[in-house]
Order: structure tokens, then C-alpha cells, then sequence
């Protein structure tokens, strides 16, 4: 046994001997970091794509004494965290993007700060006009397009709680230094909150506090709008332009891409086709019933009934069966009623941009006769989906004949309006002036007979004196009037309500992104904000999920890395920019000079990542995730002075530009990245430049 023993422990002590000698000819490479100078990894390499918290130096020119490296700068350039789509899927329903659980602020992040122009840092900048843009496309439930959510701001917290863990001790940066650390961010909302997330993650909310109680608050800088770095300018750039066209509204020349986009467009129409001849089934039975007098001449046997509302109306047993079976069937179409009302040649005339607005989250309409007596007429009910301007979910309002004296003018449910509805309130108020209409008073809809009561106690209204050209929707809607001159009340009850299908042909007067083409960037744009914050998926584009991935990539890549046109130009033109700043960050700290900052982060888009990662010859043909984020690490030699640069996408460590190392050395760096860099100058000649197609 003593002899087993001891030959192990032989074999062992041969065995470290052999990989000591060996280690003597093969020395390991070390980075220094700050306080722990004797912590050493080694990395093998062929570890490329591979996570990695410390590189390796594998240049050519190998020194013979062992290396230090000491982290000096890190650059980090990001996607902005999850938001809500800028696009949506034309004829399938919006999801409601619920603004009281997407956009809470995030408790960790916040601190003062204060954004200006990178060019001119004394002045407040305004929002770009992308940004001006996103705040008037609201979707359901009142969330603007485009902004980063409450998940949004998690991920980028999350990812500044990594760079802290990653760079902190190394750069010595436990406090807040503006001389250190520098933020620039394209002027969009989404972007700005995104570069305020990542600094709170780093340096936590309550050191930025005390920095902005001490001093002052927080500069977060944002591009000018000259010359954008962090945005493809497709407005300045000509050449930019010319790519973006052709990726993003010309792709049916890809080819391939035609008949895949009419396969999905069919999938689409042919489900709503299927559902609209339910319709026009049930339509068939109620004309056949009626004749041609119409639905208001078709009760056989009316009686008095009380509708779910506790109003008293006249119901036929024959007739409005088939109307809420048609009503039932019209639910599974989508956007019938507003599709129906904006192609009607009567109303499309009254109906306004502002109306139009509202109007498509109609889901449900009906219309009620009024028992004789004084209150003889007609109710209209109005059901709308949850939207950005107004709270109401049922809107009714009441015409009554004149013809009975002392008969009261029409009743509506008042309209209790959102901050995004007093466009269309002003709207009302200045068409009220002009043609002196008197309207329902404000007041809270505790149930619909109540408010239709109260909405007239205090005095009895007359009719308005607007011409119906002067009309809008929701004026008509609000102003007192009687049946005998509710002309666009008739246009509702006798043509559209009697047969909606009649008015789906045809060109709206106001087309929204319901009536668009489909766009496979843009249907991936809303499927991926849909899967991110966890709501339904539709289910008849399913079976295209991997089709309409595949094609927006190649789209994406298109438009902002030159793949239809010259990729080197294209990527050049979109992400140059941002590298040669980037370069010119790290020379200050190569220089030595005062300036030189610690931290660089960029806050950006996935535009700018594509481009960045095809002009870095690192693209992997996917779409750049929300809170992806490229780094470019700063190393120092202490022993010689010399620098080296280190890359990685997503944690993993990239060979850029075709090299076949992890760890470059600066100047190795700058002699392939040279032909990557773009100064202003150049870049506006290059803009101006005519390019050729070379489509696969």
C-alpha cells in the first residue's frame, strides 16, 4: 500500500515538473487590474465568440518578457432597451400596450440630469422630429410608438450593472466623474432614457444624486442635427437614402420577396375575406326579410323592451336576432364599422383627421328605435375598444322627432376626454365658435340614462345652425339636434347601419397603418414588441414567423449595410461615423492628453449596430437584440507603453476586420480600421455620390 502511495506521489510530482517547463518556454500573458496585480488567466486561442472577463495577447510579435496589460479606456456603443412598436400589422388587431404597467418609472434610475447638444453643451436641446413624430402615433391604450417600456428599462439597468461589475474597479471609477465619463445619446427619447438606465446601473442612482446635489445635474449629450452619428440619416444622405428605399419599400426587386410577401398578405385577406362572407351571409337574410325598405320599415311584430342598459326601446323578434348575429360576426372582421363609415360618400365628409383618429376603435355599433310618445326617435350606441383619447367605452346618443309638442332635442352621454383627446375637443370648440353650436356640458358617466338626463337639465337646447360641410363627427355627434334635420344621423341609421358591407370597397379618405402594405420589417417590428412584453401572438402569421424573420433581416441589412447597393460605401456612410469618433476617443487616451475619458457610452439603435457590426466584418445575419451592446476595450502594456484594442459583441470577444486575433494592437488596429473611418467632410461628398444596385 506505502509503495502505491509513494509511486503516485512520484508520478505526480514528474508530472508538474514537465508542465513548469513547460510553462517556462510558453509564458502566460497578464492583465493587471487595479489593486489585484497578481491575478493572471490564461486563454487559449482559439476561443473565438467566447465569453471572456480578461484577454489574451496573441500578435505576432510576441516580447519576450511577459507583458502586463492594465484596462485604460472602455467604449461601449448600445441598443436601446425593449420598447413599444413604431409599426404595426396592417388588418390584424392592436394589442392594448397597457401605459400604466409599460411605462413606470424605473425607481433605480432616477437622478437629475440634464440633455444638450454635444456641439454646443450650454443649450437645452429639443426633441429630434422622430421624436416629435412617435408622440402623435399613439397606440391602444395611450402609449406613444417607439417608447422604451418598463422591461425597457430593466434590461438597461441590468446591462449597466454588468459594464459596473466588468470595468468598475479596473478603471478606478467608484465615484462620478464628468471628466471620466462621457454620454451621448441620438435625440430620442427611447435612447436618452436607455443612456440613463445604464449610468444608474454602473454607478448607482443615489452617487449620480449626490453628484447633481454637489454640483449639477447630469450631462447626458445628444447628437446634432447636422451631423448624426448615432442615426443613419437617411434625410441628409443621399446614398443612405437610396439604401433605405430599397431595402425597406422596394424589396418586392429581391428576389424571392414578392411572392412571399403576397403569400402572407393572402394568408391575411383570406381569413377577413372568410369572416366578411359571414357577414354578408347574415346581410343576405336581413335584406330578404326587409326588401328594399330597409331595416327602419322591417318591424313586423315590435315590441317594448329594455336593452342591457336599462333603456326602453322597440324590438322586433324576427329582425334583431339576425342583427346580433350579424353584429356577433362583424366583431371577428375587425375595423368593419370604421372601414364602413370612412368609405360612405355622406359621411366621408364630415368624418375629420381628428375624428378618424377615435373612430378606428370602433368595434361595435347600434341603432335603437324610440318608442312613441314624447320621446319618439332614434339611440345610437357606440362601442369603442380602450384608446388614447377618451375614457368612455359606450357612447350613445338619443334624436328625438319634433313633431310631438314639447319634445326635448337630442341627448348624448357626455365624452370624457384623455390628455391625447383635447386635439380633438379643440377641434369641437373652435367649429362651435364658428357656427354658434351649443353642447352637451361635461359631467360623469355614472350609467347612460342618467348622464343622458342630467347632460339637458339646466336648459333646453336648439338646434345647431352649422351647415353639415362644417360638421365634424363628433360635433354631430355632441350638438343638439332632431331627427328631421339630422341628416348625417340618417346617413348612419339608413345606409351604413343597414348594410355596412356595401362601404368596404373603395379608398378611405384618411388611411392609417391599417390600411398600409404589408412590410415584413414592419410586421416583425410589432410580432417582436408583442413576444417581448408578453401579449398575443396572432395566430394566422404563425406558420411565417421563420419567413417574416428571414426576409426583415435581409431588409434590414439592405438598408443600412449596403447589401442591395456597395456594402463597403453603405456601412461606411452609416456607422463610420460613430467608429471614427469612437477612434478619436481612444487617441486622446493613447496621447495621453487631459481630456481623455475613462468611459465612453453610446446610445444608439439597431440601424447603427447593423452597420457597425457588417463595417466590422462581424455581422452574424441576425437581428441586434434590444440591449445589445458592442465594446471596445483599451489596453496598456506598462512595461513598453504599447496599446492594444479588444472587441466584443454581446460579452462574447470578436476578430474584427478579418484578423485572427483577440487582442490587436493598436497600430495593427488602426491599419485596417483606417479604411472603416469617416470624417464630416468626406462623408457629405460620399453622400452625394450615385451608387449601383447589386441586388443577389
Amino acid at each position: 500500500m506505502y509503495k502505491r502511495v509513494k509511486q503516485t506521489s512520484l508520478f505526480a510530482l514528474g508530472v508538474g515538473t514537465l508542465g513548469y517547463l513547460y510553462h517556462r518556454r510558453h509564458p502566460i500573458y497578464t492583465v493587471l487590474a487595479e489593486g489585484n496585480h497578481n491575478e493572471t488567466t490564461k486563454i487559449s486561442s482559439n476561443q473565438q465568440g467566447s465569453s471572456l472577463d480578461r484577454p489574451a495577447l496573441l500578435s505576432q510579435n510576441i516580447p519576450d518578457q511577459q507583458p502586463e496589460l492594465k484596462l485604460r479606456q472602455v467604449l461601449v456603443m448600445f441598443r436601446h432597451g425593449a420598447r413599444t412598436p413604431i409599426h404595426l400589422i396592417p388588418k390584424i388587431p392592436e394589442v392594448n400596450y397597457d401605459s400604466q404597467f409599460l411605462l413606470r418609472d424605473h425607481q433605480a434610475s432616477l437622478f437629475p440630469f440634464e440633455r444638450v447638444y454635444y456641439s454646443s453643451p450650454e443649450k437645452m436641446a429639443d426633441w429630434s422630429n422622430y421624436e416629435l413624430k412617435y408622440a402623435q402615433s399613439l397606440l391602444t391604450g395611450g402609449v406613444p410608438s417607439g417608447v422604451l417600456t418598463s422591461y425597457g428599462k430593466d434590461q438597461m439597468f441590468v446591462l449597466g450593472k454588468k459594464l459596473q461589475r466588468h470595468y468598475r474597479d479596473q478603471l478606478d471609477m467608484s465615484t462620478y466623474n464628468p471628466q471620466d465619463t462621457l454620454v451621448l445619446s441620438s435625440n430620442i427619447k427611447r435612447t436618452v432614457q436607455s443612456a440613463q438606465c445604464v449610468l444608474a446601473g454602473f454607478f448607482g442612482k443615489e452617487e449620480l444624486n449626490k453628484f447633481a446635489k454637489n454640483h449639477s445635474p447630469v450631462k447626458i449629450y445628444v447628437t446634432d442635427k447636422k451631423y448624426n452619428i448615432l442615426v443613419p440619416d437617411t434625410d441628409v444622405c443621399t446614398v443612405l437614402r437610396k439604401a433605405n428605399h430599397i431595402g425597406m419599400f422596394d424589396s418586392d426587386t429581391i428576389p424571392g420577396f414578392k411572392s412571399d410577401r403576397l403569400a402572407v398578405e393572402k394568408q391575411i385577406n383570406d381569413e377577413r375575406e372568410k369572416n366578411i362572407e359571414v357577414v354578408k351571409e347574415i346581410q343576405y337574410r336581413i335584406d330578404q326579410l326587409c326588401g328594399t325598405s330597409g331595416i327602419d320599415s322591417c318591424y313586423r311584430a315590435p315590441t317594448s323592451q329594455i336593452n342591457n342598459h336599462h333603456q326602453p326601446y322597440v324590438r322586433d323578434a324576427v329582425l334583431h336576432p339576425l342583427i346580433e348575429e350579424r353584429s356577433r360576426a362583424i366583431q371577428r372582421v375587425g375595423r368593419l364599422w370604421p372601414s364602413a363609415m370612412s368609405r360612405n360618400a355622406n359621411l366621408a365628409q364630415v368624418i375629420t383627421q381628428n375624428d378618424m383618429k377615435a373612430l378606428v376603435y370602433l368595434n361595435r355599433l347600434e341603432v335603437e328605435r324610440l318608442g312613441g310618445g314624447r320621446h319618439s326617435g332614434y339611440r345610437f350606441h357606440f362601442y369603442f375598444d380602450p384608446n388614447p383619447y377618451f375614457y368612455n367605452e359606450h357612447l350613445c346618443k338619443e334624436v328625438y322627432s319634433n313633431k310631438t309638442q314639447g319634445a326635448l332635442s337630442s341627448l348624448s352621454v357626455p365624452i370624457i376626454w384623455k390628455q391625447h383627446g383635447k386635439m380633438i375637443e379643440a377641434g369641437i370648440n373652435e367649429r362651435n365658435n364658428a357656427c354658434q353650436c351649443q353642447v352637451t356640458k361635461d359631467g360623469q358617466n355614472k350609467n347612460v340614462q342618467t348622464s343622458l338626463q342630467e347632460s339637458n337639465v339646466e336648459k333646453q337646447r336648439q338646434p345647431c345652425t352649422c351647415d353639415r360641410s362644417e360638421m365634424s363627427f363628433f360635433q354631430w355627434y355632441l350638438k343638439p339636434t332632431f331627427v328631421e334635420h339630422d341628416q348625417i344621423g340618417k346617413t348612419i341609421r339608413d345606409e351604413v347601419w343597414t348594410s355596412p358591407v356595401k362601404y368596404l370597397e373603395g379608398k378611405t379618405k384618411f388611411p392609417d397603418r391599417w390600411d398600409r402594405n404589408f412590410n415584413f420589417v414592419f410586421v416583425r417590428d410589432d410580432l417582436i414588441a408583442r413576444v417581448t412584453h408578453g401579449l398575443s401572438y396572432p395566430t394566422d402569421l404563425a406558420k411565417f414567423d421563420s419567413m417574416i424573420t428571414d426576409r426583415a433581416i435581409t431588409m434590414l441589412y439592405c438598408a443600412m449595410a449596403g447589401h442591395c447597393l456597395d456594402k463597403r460605401v453603405v456601412a461606411r456612410l452609416c456607422a463610420g461615423p460613430l467608429l471614427t469618433a469612437m477612434v478619436d476617443e481612444s487617441h486622446k487616451v493613447i496621447n495621453g492628453k487631459q481630456q481623455a475619458r475613462k468611459l465612453c457610452l453610446y446610445s444608439s439603435h439597431d440601424s447603427t449596430m447593423c452597420g457597425m457590426l457588417e463595417l466590422l466584418e462581424i455581422g452574424d445575419n441576425k437581428w441586434p437584440p434590444f440591449a445589445a451592446d458592442l465594446r471596445f476595450e483599451i489596453y496598456q502594456d506598462v512595461n513598453n507603453a504599447d496599446y492594444y484594442v479588444r472587441v466584443l459583441y454581446c460579452g462574447k470577444v470578436q476578430r474584427i476586420l478579418g484578423q485572427k486575433e483577440d487582442l490587436l494592437r493598436w497600430s495593427d488596429f488602426m491599419k485596417v480600421a483606417k479604411r472603416c473611418l469617416i470624417h464630416e467632410n468626406e462623408y457629405r461628398d460620399i453622400c452625394t455620390l450615385e451608387v449601383n444596385v447589386q441586388q443577389s
